[in-house]
């Protein structure tokens, strides 16, 4: 489901969760990550999912994001979004917010988007999007999760970290969380699912991995070069 109208409209047809490849995601809002990952890494993206802001922003470029474009047809098509009720809820309660703040209730929304680099980078990240009022304020975002659409299911990630040899694996995302094992560079990971399990802490972006250790692995900070690479076609786990 490429865009979030299509899928509220599915939504609101049908009240059951929606299940990515046969997992069920309805507990994911405000899961911990730890409980996320005992329960068979069944969460998705935390890095604030979901959450209608309220604070004006301006459209200024900001590390770990790509630059803010009009919504259409065109640019949508690089990223898939929508498979989550509780997103789906969150956007439609953004989009009620904008017709509210704005007085466009019977007008097409001004809405803008922008992907978290991590979408390219390993396959799974954010969707931001946002109502502009007359000076180009942002005066309401959502985020939601992204995946890239061109990509087969992603179940392999390669560690290339540009500033070490292999990365520590630890048991929670976190720099003071117990290391429980190493991983080479050029070790291919198994992230566990698709999308992946991503959360943002001490300032890192933290992938979870089920092999060849079972943990947590820093990609680095947002807007970084990362630590990890999605594996080469050739060498993909099927």
């Amino acid at each position: 489901m490429k865009s979030p109208l299509n899928a509220l409209r599915f939504l609101r047809n049908f009240s059951g969760d929606v299940h990515q490849q046969g997992v069920d995601c309805s507990s994911f809002l405000g899961i911990n990550p730890r409980r996320g990952l005992e329960a068979g890494l069944q969460v998705v993206m935390v890095l604030g999912v979901g959450v209608v802001f309220a604070a004006p922003l301006k459209a200024e470029p900001e590390p770990g994001w790509s630059e803010w474009q009009r919504r259409d047809p065109q640019t949508e098509t690089s990223f898939d979004t929508g498979f989550f009720n509780h997103e789906l809820r969150r956007f439609a309660a953004f989009e009620q917010a904008c017709q509210t703040t704005l007085g466009e209730d019977n007008k097409p929304m001004n809405h803008w988007f922008r992907l978290s680099t991590l979408v390219p980078q390993l396959g799974t990240g954010l969707v931001e999007y946002g109502c502009q009022d007359s000076t180009g304020a942002f005066v309401h975002t959502v985020t939601m999760t992204a995946i890239a659409p061109q990509l087969d299911p992603v179940d392999c990630l390669q560690v290339n970290s540009p500033i070490s040899n292999g990365l520590n694996v630890r048991a929670w995302p976190g720099d003071s969380e117990q290391i429980v094992g190493g991983v080479a560079n050029g070790t291919q990971l198994d992230p566990g699912g698709f999308p992946a399990s991503i959360t943002e802490v001490d300032g890192r972006n933290w992938v979870a991995i089920v092999s060849p250790v079972t943990g947590w692995v820093s990609n680095g900070q947002p807007g970084s070069e990362g630590n990890l690479n999605l594996c080469p076609v050739d060498d993909e786990r099927r």
